[in-house]
Protein backbone atom coordinates (compact mmCIF):
# COMPACT_ATOMS: atom_id res chain seq x y z
CA UNK A 1 0.00 0.00 0.00
CA UNK A 2 2.90 2.42 0.82
CA UNK A 3 4.26 1.93 -2.89
CA UNK A 4 0.66 3.53 -3.81
CA UNK A 5 0.24 5.97 -1.90
CA UNK A 6 3.91 7.10 -3.34
CA UNK A 7 2.72 7.36 -6.55
CA UNK A 8 -0.36 9.60 -5.67
CA UNK A 9 1.88 11.91 -4.16
CA UNK A 10 4.78 12.10 -6.74
CA UNK A 11 4.47 14.64 -10.09
CA UNK A 12 3.90 11.66 -12.69
CA UNK A 13 0.63 11.01 -14.35
CA UNK A 14 -1.70 8.67 -11.92
CA UNK A 15 -2.16 5.39 -13.74
CA UNK A 16 -6.47 5.21 -14.06
CA UNK A 17 -6.54 1.95 -12.54
CA UNK A 18 -4.77 2.95 -9.52
CA UNK A 19 -7.68 5.57 -9.21
CA UNK A 20 -10.09 3.22 -9.80
CA UNK A 21 -8.45 1.17 -7.08
CA UNK A 22 -7.89 3.64 -4.58
CA UNK A 23 -11.92 4.54 -4.90
CA UNK A 24 -13.23 1.16 -4.77
CA UNK A 25 -11.15 0.72 -1.23
CA UNK A 26 -12.69 3.64 -0.07
CA UNK A 27 -15.74 2.65 -0.56
CA UNK A 28 -15.25 -0.33 1.50
CA UNK A 29 -14.42 -2.98 -0.83
CA UNK A 30 -11.80 -5.76 -0.03
CA UNK A 31 -8.35 -4.53 -1.21
CA UNK A 32 -8.44 -7.86 -3.61
CA UNK A 33 -11.65 -7.25 -4.79
CA UNK A 34 -10.46 -3.52 -5.78
CA UNK A 35 -7.29 -4.75 -7.03
CA UNK A 36 -9.29 -7.70 -9.21
CA UNK A 37 -11.38 -4.77 -10.55
CA UNK A 38 -8.84 -2.42 -11.17
CA UNK A 39 -6.69 -4.83 -13.23
CA UNK A 40 -10.02 -6.01 -15.26
CA UNK A 41 -11.11 -2.96 -16.08
CA UNK A 42 -6.93 -1.81 -17.27
CA UNK A 43 -7.03 -4.90 -19.32
CA UNK A 44 -10.40 -4.31 -20.95
CA UNK A 45 -8.66 -0.59 -22.04
CA UNK A 46 -5.49 -1.90 -23.28
CA UNK A 47 -7.21 -4.61 -25.63
CA UNK A 48 -9.32 -1.94 -27.12
CA UNK A 49 -6.18 0.18 -27.41
CA UNK A 50 -4.77 -2.96 -29.76
CA UNK A 51 -8.10 -3.49 -31.89
CA UNK A 52 -7.88 -0.26 -32.43
CA UNK A 53 -4.40 0.01 -33.20
CA UNK A 54 -4.15 3.49 -30.57
CA UNK A 55 -0.81 4.48 -28.36
CA UNK A 56 -1.34 5.00 -24.84
CA UNK A 57 -1.93 8.76 -23.91
CA UNK A 58 -1.16 9.98 -20.62
CA UNK A 59 -2.48 13.22 -19.01
CA UNK A 60 -1.76 14.94 -15.85
CA UNK A 61 -3.70 14.76 -13.16
CA UNK A 62 -4.15 18.06 -11.38
CA UNK A 63 -5.27 17.66 -7.68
Amino acid sequence: MHRMTSLLTSDRPVPPALLDYERLVADGKPKMVALIASMRKLITILNVMVREQQAWKTTQQTT
